[in-house]
């Protein structure tokens, strides 16, 4: 009994990607392969899975099928990344990064996407590059979602505040946390309160242009948004 129990966690313990998670660009092939697929729900699975891994080009791959980019050749099933310029298509190979030459539409097809993968997508290429070993790169990441600010975004950024060790980094991760709270229409009221306050030390374009929002009136002279919470950010707006 107590040998196939030891089997058993063995087997799992293998089949875990949370516990083996660097895989070598063989594995990596195997892993994007599902991208070809025809049906949407098979290929936001392999998405999924993929965010799992650490790789260096899992990063890029993502970021070429948000941007419409990635490709597959219709012979061979080889996933590329490619760059359209007139009608034809110069074309990389997703995991070495080879030159592949310039091809016609005819010898390739878009791999699909739709708004919700897209979504994902975007979620998921957040998450890495918050996480990136490359400070610059993190401190990049940080700005874009200060400057873009979505409510998909809180938990990933709670998560990295946390552990974020550069103080630039971690000041401009918390500062674009407050300003995606503070903008959240389904966070309550009392803090969506508190984030603007907590606006207050904040000197970036993105910080004004937040509470500009908060605080902007209709053509009848009244506020856009509910009264405390824009009558908190015209006080911080002066205070600025």
């Amino acid at each position: 009994m107590l040998k196939h129990i030891f089997i058993l966690i063995t087997l799992l313990f293998l089949a875990s990607p949370t516990w083996s998670s660097e895989i070598n660009d063989q594995q990596l092939s195997e892993k994007i392969q599902p991208l070809t697929q025809k049906k949407l729900k098979q290929i936001s699975k392999a998405i999924d899975e993929l965010s799992q891994y650490q790789h260096a080009r899992i990063q890029p791959i993502l970021d070429a099928l948000l941007n419409n980019n990635l490709y597959y050749l219709r012979s061979s099933k080889e996933i590329i990344i490619t760059e359209k310029i007139d009608d034809k298509y110069f074309a990389i190979d997703a995991i070495s990064s080879n030159d592949i030459g310039t091809l016609p539409k005819s010898k390739i097809k878009k791999i699909k996407t739709n708004n919700k993968i897209r979504k994902n997508l975007r979620t998921i290429l957040a998450k890495l590059s918050l996480s990136d070993p490359n400070t610059e790169l993190r401190l990049i990441a940080a700005k874009n979602l200060r400057k873009n600010p979505s409510p998909e975004a809180t938990s990933l950024l709670e998560e990295a505040v946390k552990s974020e060790k550069d103080d630039d980094v971690k000041e401009v991760m918390t500062e674009a946390l407050n300003i995606i709270k503070a903008l959240d229409i389904n966070l309550e009221e009392s803090k969506r309160i508190e984030a603007v306050y907590l606006l207050e030390d904040s000197l970036s374009t993105d910080a004004r242009n937040a509470l500009t929002t908060l605080s902007s009136k209709n053509s009848e002279g009244k506020f856009e948004t509910p009264e405390n919470i824009a009558l908190a950010a015209e006080e911080v707006s002066k205070s600025i």
